[in-house]
């Protein structure tokens, strides 16, 4: 796939999928920590992280649409019900005494798009958060 004559777009798609690539490689790791908690050995972990992955490909469609469009308010899955669910998996962490600090980052991005009126949004809604 071409991305253009311009080098400097190249770069921006590498720094973009780069991002992505760490953050869910943290998140993978971190969830095997979890479950690892719970006495759940990774490889039994492993095909349902493979199924929720190959979510991502139709999720990450329908966040760029929003995303491009402006518009993160959906009817379900809203930033309220995700910072409840953060608040969980944080205090599932500590409970096994496994680092947080993912956590909090992505739970206070969730808390500040609500603090900026985006509590009935979509997680897209956390770009508001992450633009400065």
């Amino acid at each position: 796939m071409s991305l253009g004559p311009d080098a400097g777009t190249a770069t921006a798609y590498d720094v973009a999928l780069l991002s992505l690539y760490y953050a869910g490689l943290a998140g993978m790791v971190h969830d095997f920590a979890l479950a690892d908690g719970e006495g759940i050995p990774a490889e039994d972990l492993a095909p349902h992280l493979d199924a929720i992955l190959g979510q991502f490909p139709s999720v990450a469609a329908r966040t760029a649409g929003d995303i491009d469009a402006g518009q993160y308010s959906k009817d379900a899955d809203v930033l309220t019900i995700h910072t409840s669910a953060l608040a969980h998996l944080i205090k599932a962490a500590q409970s096994h005494d496994i680092d947080t600090d993912m956590l909090h980052a992505i739970k206070g991005l969730v808390d500040r798009a609500i603090t900026a009126g985006h509590g009935d949004a979509e997680f897209a809604g956390v770009i508001e958060a992450m633009r400065r």
